[in-house]
């Protein structure tokens, strides 16, 4: 009988602790609407799931047809835009491709991007200049990757190849009297930024050396002046003019 009443104490302490555990190393989860993306002013790896409930309900929805494939469904996507006195959020996505969220600051050259998995989990955040809400182009800062089940596999500093900095760059561009964008932005003839560097996984980005590219309009012509900097000097290696006009009309 003892025996017994001890076996069966070792087992419901041995259960405790490994309950206890596994809370321990349960990670918070942060649910992400309007409200709350609000309230965060920086990125850090806490683990986020985009509330679709809440999205479903609270947003326009549009049908569109899936991606990539010869047989296409027609999928309900979702958009949510909300604005105030200090940023603007939008919101938009679906349940087969996956989500994105924006946090665009009035006062801000950069917005806070979001993606998410079709889950609802986070699959990669980080900071992002504002030009355009074009994706990849100039990465600020340490961005975040998580796998499918919210674990965090990799972060990536994309300013670490740069000794040149981005406020180096905003000196050099109010010398030459070129403005750039703050805020929501989807204007074409507004000035942009991007980088290439080693860290930037696409063909058109990726260079050896880390070197900073300033595309300006010049007098609301189809035309950009086009600045090339050293990332790590800051020497201007090149100037040229480029035509934003579609080919067919060059």
């Amino acid at each position: 009988m003892k025996k017994i009443t001890f076996i069966f104490i070792a087992l419901v302490f041995f259960g405790f602790v490994f309950v206890a555990s596994c809370g321990e190393n349960k990670k918070p989860t942060r649910m992400i609407t309007a409200d709350v993306m609000r309230t965060i002013t920086d990125v850090d790896d806490s683990f986020e799931r985009l509330d679709i409930r809440w999205l479903s309900r609270n947003a326009q929805f549009v049908h569109v047809y899936e991606r990539g494939v010869m047989c296409r469904r027609r999928v309900r996507a979702y958009i949510f835009t909300e604005e105030n006195e200090t940023s603007k959020i939008r919101i938009e996505g679906d349940r087969i491709s996956g989500f994105s969220a924006h946090t665009f600051f009035h006062d801000s050259h950069f917005v806070i991007q979001r993606f998410f998995y079709p889950t609802g989990n986070i699959e990669r955040k980080g900071w992002h200049f504002n030009w355009r809400r074009t994706t990849n182009m100039f990465m600020k800062g340490v961005w975040y990757y998580f796998d499918e089940s919210g674990r965090l596999i990799k972060t990536i500093d994309y300013d670490a190849p740069f000794k040149f900095t981005f406020e180096d760059v905003l000196e050099f561009c109010r010398k030459e009297g070129i403005v750039l964008p703050k805020g929501y932005n989807t204007d074409r003839l507004s000035a942009n930024i991007f980088r290439r560097s080693p860290l930037v996984d696409i063909d058109l980005l990726m260079s050896e050396n880390p070197e900073w590219v300033i595309v300006a309009p010049i007098n609301s012509s189809w035309y950009d002046a086009r600045i090339v900097l050293d990332g790590i000097s800051g020497k201007v290696l090149s100037r040229d003019t480029i035509s934003t006009l579609p080919t067919k009309f060059r």
